[in-house]
């Protein structure tokens, strides 16, 4: 962002986008918000809502330890019960609406599944991480863009980075997150450790979302990504996408998929979330950012 501000705290139609995030997901239902900082971690946290609940993530060791310590700080002292459900997002992403959280959500409750996740199809995908799917559609992992073989380079359907998870089984999965040569804990791996659960992994295209477009998946890193959420967000049709890491063109959104989500108008259930500021390295395909970790209880 070329500044001296924490990217978080920048601005979009006059709010800083962290602001944008938890408004989504108060909106969507969240009874908590855990906001795991990192870089500048005081002046971020000088510029919340005094009632959120933050902690420093200290050594940042990558966005699946982030998730650990958020879990943590967040459920000390706090087990839950079996139908509780955790939700992963992003500091940077101002586009995302309640109503697609408020599917995302639902559509988790009403399947088997253990994991539940956002992606989008976007014409240019370089650097960011890949949906993998087999013959049959069935998801069989999610990769980030260096990992990928010659032949999944062309996949266009990208992890837009926000995750849903049955709380116990997130609480244990994090704990059983593989650590990668640089030291760092990454969210993709969950995919696998869920595939090998017999509730297994469910992939939500914004596109299927009614009202939704890929322009939510928009993580700002850079001024001209800023410039086009402006945009984005002034469109009432949602007609701008996000901007690739590689370009600076608007993408357009993807065609209608075979299934459209139907918004519920509210969420049953008590929902809880955590962010951690973002620090993202484009030029290299990989990404360090701030995920949002919700807990969502059902009334009893």
């Amino acid at each position: 962002m070329r500044s001296a501000r924490p990217k978080v705290l920048h601005t979009l139609a006059g709010r800083p986008m962290i602001a944008h995030v938890l408004a989504a997901t108060e909106e969507a239902g969240a009874g908590r918000a855990m906001v795991a900082l990192g870089h500048e971690a005081e002046t971020v946290r000088a510029a919340l809502p005094a009632e959120t609940l933050t902690v420093v993530q200290e050594p940042q060791l990558g966005t699946g330890h982030a998730v650990r310590v958020a879990l943590d700080a967040l459920l000390e002292g706090d087990d839950g019960d079996g139908d509780d459900i955790a939700l992963i997002l992003y500091g940077d992403m101002p586009l995302l609406r309640a109503a697609t959280l408020l599917a995302l959500l639902d559509l988790h409750r009403g399947e088997p599944y253990v994991l539940s996740l956002l992606s989008a199809i976007v014409p240019h995908p370089h650097g960011y991480g890949r949906i993998v799917r087999d013959k049959d559609g069935r998801v069989t992992g999610v990769k980030e863009h260096k990992e990928l073989a010659p032949d999944e380079e062309g996949i266009d359907e990208i992890n837009a980075g926000v995750y849903c998870a049955d709380l116990a089984w997130l609480r244990r999965a994090v704990r059983a997150l593989p650590v990668h040569p640089d030291g760092e804990y990454y969210l993709p791996d969950l995919v696998p450790l869920a595939l090998a659960e017999q509730g297994g992994v469910e992939v939500l295209r914004l596109d299927e979302v009614e009202g939704g477009g890929a322009d939510e998946a928009l993580g700002i890193n850079t001024r001209v990504q800023l410039a086009a959420a402006e945009a984005a967000r002034a469109s009432i049709g949602r007609t701008c996408s996000p901007v690739s890491p590689s370009s600076t063109r608007p993408l357009p959104i993807s065609s209608p998929g075979s299934r459209l989500i139907r918004t519920p108008r509210s969420c049953p259930t008590r929902t809880c979330v955590a962010l951690r500021a973002s620090a993202r390295t484009a030029s290299s395909g990989r990404t360090r950012r701030s995920p949002t970790v919700s807990s969502m209880r059902a009334p009893g």
